[in-house]
């Protein structure tokens, strides 16, 4: 494994071009401005023009407002962030991001156009892949599981009926029944009845939390990794205490037609590589 050296408190372009030139393979530019290496946003961008494309620029920051942060990775073409003060972490749009990497699923703005269009004179128009619907398939089996505590357990729910504030009271059962619960949302689609979803290995989270509620639909789909939602339908009414950890139990498990469609966070953006042109 190669060791990579960052070199931060860059504050001139000499010591930029030095750093580089003695195989530094990203350098810091520190945007405090009570500390003694800190250097104005002005000169960061005027120092990153100068620097080698595979020179990643960090930029370190500490209680930064976000707008700052956002024109800091504009103007300096920054490629990598380092916070050092009580930004929280957004570990639920972190993941919802990763998920939705990888199940391909569509990103906002995202502009696939080019990339149809490489190889090809079609000037078809690129479509744009729809959240499944949690669906029953014929594909289904009935499976012992045992239940674990629900302290290991991760639980997001997600609301999709038009009737509003079910899933901020479910989470609060789950929470109040010792799950750690994530921030309750909207489901992006309907759904007939309520619905556990979980990725395969997870199949004891899944379980301890499908014995919450009466009679779900449960499927194993890909995507959620740690984390199990639920889906509530027309059919939830409330939630109940698990069994003690450890009790075995018998569900009926689907195979899930899709991926879990991804929320992603509103004031996410995105640059394309497939999108040629140039701003």
């Amino acid at each position: 494994m190669k060791t990579r050296v960052k070199i931060c408190g860059i504050t001139n372009l000499a010591d930029a071009q030095a750093a580089v030139e003695a195989g530094a393979d990203a350098l810091g530019f520190n945007f405090y401005e009570k500390s003694p290496r800190y250097v104005s946003l002005k000169t960061a961008a005027a120092i990153s023009k100068q620097l080698p494309p595979f020179v990643m620029r960090v930029g370190v920051f500490l209680d930064a407002e976000a707008d700052f942060v956002l024109r800091a990775i504009g103007e300096a073409g920054l490629t990598m962030l380092q916070f050092h003060g009580d930004e929280p972490p957004r570990m639920a749009d972190m993941r919802t991001l990763f998920d939705a990497i990888i199940n391909d699923d569509p990103l906002p703005e995202e502009n696939d156009q080019n990339a149809q269009n490489l190889g090809t004179t079609s000037t078809k128009a690129p479509t744009t892949k729809k959240a499944p619907t949690p669906t029953a398939t014929p594909e289904a089996q009935r499976e012992q599981v045992t239940t674990t505590s629900p302290s290991d357990v991760t639980v997001r729910v997600s609301n999709a009926t038009t009737q509003s504030g079910l899933a901020t009271t479910a989470t609060s059962q789950l929470k109040r029944d010792g799950f750690n619960v994530m921030t309750p949302d909207d489901y992006p689609s309907s759904v007939n009845a309520t619905t556990v979803l979980f990725s395969p290995g997870n199949e004891q989270a899944a379980a301890t939390v499908a014995s919450s509620f009466a009679n779900p639909k449960i499927q194993r789909v890909s995507g959620y990794g740690q984390v199990v939602q639920v889906v509530l339908g027309p059919d939830f009414k409330s939630v109940t205490a698990p069994p003690p950890s450890g009790s075995s139990i018998s569900l009926q498990i689907e195979r899930g037609s899709g991926n879990a469609p991804a929320k992603l966070p509103e004031d996410l953006t995105v640059t394309n590589a497939a999108d040629t042109t140039c701003e």
